[in-house]
């Protein structure tokens, strides 16, 4: 039941906090990683302000309730229980916050206010491999709900532009991305999330990532291209994969067949990606030249 729990979106919550973020101005750019101060410790604010709507007995305080992908399933209130001690520890300001080890089990809701998604914006370009690790762990059953969300998707999004995070981790996040067709689908559609998914699309170097989101986009593809947002995440799938010919091109060009493929695209296609495999061509004409297949490219 718990993981049941933990796989479900909290609306309500979404809706609370972005309530609050309004009412407090809090900054627009989440993306902007320096500390400052005063910006920082609206964090802080914003925890006490929805810390104090409500008392309970027994030193039990309500705190802002877990999230999941699937729709709120928490108490009527929009908020679970946490002991006052567990809530002493998540008033403290990020900016005052050297390490995020001692703050297990608090990432999730770091990530959703300003101050918090700069902070853990910094700890994946700077942080240790301990730090890495934990940040994933607590993040990754939330991906698809953080990056549609208006701070969440900046820290989502850092994860693909670090050079501060091994390959074998980049390659697990992007993996739990696209295996499901249909939140990848609303995360494309959706303001902030098109903005995630293409930069995590521009950074995929290995031929099987690309294979494998080629695969995924297959089924949501025409949905995609008639919205203003998901048509965005196709124009960057067909860059993608005219980049991949282009890499190939003496190798593609040599085949009966993929001499044809490079034909077509080159009379159907157009933009930077187009332009990448002309240069490419090029590059190499004396070696296609020679070709009886990459002959017919001049």
């Amino acid at each position: 039941m718990k993981d049941q729990h933990a796989e479900n979106t909290s609306t309500s919550l979404l809706e609370s906090l972005e309530s609050v973020l309004e009412r407090l101005g809090l900054p627009n750019d989440p993306n902007n990683t320096t500390n400052d101060h005063g910006g920082n410790s609206n964090c802080s604010t914003l925890n006490q302000t929805m810390n104090g709507t409500t008392s309970t007995s027994n030193n039990n305080i309500p705190v802002g309730n877990r999230l999941s992908s699937q729709g709120y399933d928490g108490p009527s209130n929009g908020f679970e229980m946490l002991s006052g001690e567990q809530l002493d520890t998540r008033l403290i300001p990020c900016y005052s916050i050297q390490s995020i080890i001692p703050h297990k089990g608090q990432l999730l809701w770091r990530a959703m206010c300003p101050c918090g998604c700069r902070l853990l914006q910094t700890r994946i370009d700077e942080g240790d491999l301990q730090e890495i690790q934990m940040i994933i762990s607590e993040l990754k059953d939330h991906l698809h709900y953080l990056m549609k969300h208006r701070y969440g998707s900046y820290v989502v999004q850092k994860f693909f532009q670090s050079s501060n995070i091994q390959e074998h981790y980049v390659d697990t996040i992007f993996s739990l991305i696209i295996q499901d067709v249909n939140k990848l689908k609303d995360v494309c559609m959706e303001n902030y999330g098109t903005r995630v998914v293409q930069i995590m699309l521009e950074n995929i170097m290995t031929a099987r990532n690309i294979r494998a989101i080629t695969h995924a986009m297959m089924t949501i593809t025409v949905p995609l291209t008639k919205k203003f947002n998901g048509g965005y995440v196709i124009e960057q799938c067909v860059k993608i994969i005219l980049n991949e010919i282009a890499w190939n091109c003496v190798d593609i060009a040599r085949d009966k067949n993929g001499c044809c493929v490079i034909q077509n695209c080159l009379d159907h296609a157009e933009g930077e990606g187009t332009q990448h495999l002309v240069d490419e061509i090029m590059l190499n004409a004396a070696v296609l030249a020679d070709d009886p297949y990459g002959f017919d490219l001049f």
